[in-house]
């Protein structure tokens, strides 16, 4: 088979999978509860106002307000605005995950395994604004990896104007990149914030010193949303200890910087819903560094791979000599 042809084949078998995930959106939506419907009613309406005075009143981030104005204006429906949406996510999730694996077959598996995951659903049917911003957090972390500067600002600048979580994970990626992240105290500091998250402690401290702060904003329906509980929850903690055991394997006698980096991103997005635990929806933050698993996944069946390879090899290379060939004679 030739590189045209596999090339082809990734790129088919990427568009069959995001075309069948996007006609299920609209297929599981009415089974669906949470904010999925409050950005229904909000699209539905969203030309009852022209873009001027639309913005300035809005209850959400200027660029999806924008872009829900957009695609409402041109007569398409909801439940294909939500296609488009799952689209980008995928396709911006299968860019960077060829570029941070290496290898287009195991950056599609990874994007496979996130698309028939929950949290592709979650960020496609519920958490619809933060999906279309990590949408754009990852085309800036694919043209990191590339290189082009200005165009990872400018999504950067796209995935705060969609949500302002960005703003939590830009400065996440940027403290990957620095020299403390390496460092003998920032893994104290990891371990002593994890020993704290399982005890509940901190779920309480922050939530008595931050409530106050935000009773009065427009964050404030949040602390008593009858949806979400707050505190130490297991199923985050092996969702998150799995994605990071993952890394590990990954970066272990490893020399591959770009995972590397990416899993001090995954520790510090970690540790930030964990001190965060004691606020509703917390699991915003922590989806993030879950949505990585997939990727660290399919590096560790490649480097599994390309340890197989050296050892065939060295089999190969030991047979071939005349010691073992005489050897093997005896």
């Amino acid at each position: 088979m030739t590189r045209a042809q596999i090339k082809f084949a990734i790129s088919a078998s990427l568009l069959i999978i995001i075309t069948v995930q996007s006609f299920s959106t609209s297929l599981v939506a009415s089974n669906i509860d949470g904010d999925y419907y409050i950005y229904l009613q909000h699209y539905d309406s969203v030309n009852d106002y022209s873009l001027e005075s639309l913005i300035p009143n809005a209850r959400w981030e200027p660029l999806y307000v924008m872009i829900s104005w957009a695609f409402r204006s041109m007569g398409i429906t909801f439940d294909a605005f939500l296609m488009i949406c799952a689209a980008l996510l995928s396709i911006s999730y299968f860019l960077f995950s060829r570029l941070a694996i290496s290898n287009s077959i195991l950056a599609c598996l990874a994007t496979t395994i996130f698309i028939l995951s929950p949290l592709f659903h979650s960020l496609t049917l519920i958490a619809l604004r933060q999906g279309l911003s990590t949408s754009f957090l990852l085309l800036a972390a694919t043209y990191g990896l590339q290189g082009r500067r200005p165009l990872v600002i400018t999504c950067c600048l796209a995935a705060v104007a969609t949500h302002l979580s960005a703003i939590f994970f830009i400065l996440a990626g940027a403290a990957a990149l620095s020299a403390a992240s390496r460092s003998i105290i920032f893994l104290i500091f990891s371990i002593v914030i994890i020993m704290l998250y399982t005890t509940g402690f901190l779920s309480t401290v922050f939530t008595r010193l931050l409530t106050p702060l935000l009773t009065g904003s427009s964050f404030g329906g949040l602390l008593v949303h009858y949806n979400y509980t707050v505190g130490f929850k297991i199923t985050f903690l092996i969702f998150s200890a799995a994605t990071l055991i993952l890394g590990w394997m990954s970066v272990h006698k490893n020399k591959d910087e770009k995972i590397s980096i990416l899993l001090r991103f995954t520790t510090i997005v970690t540790l930030g819903y964990m001190m965060a635990s004691g606020f509703p929806a917390h699991d915003r933050i922590a989806i993030v560094s879950w949505i990585i698993s997939p990727i660290f996944f399919s590096y560790v069946i490649l480097r599994i791979i390309r340890i197989s390879r050296i050892s065939l090899a060295n089999t190969k290379s030991y047979s071939a000599t005349p010691y073992a060939s005489k050897s093997l004679d005896d």
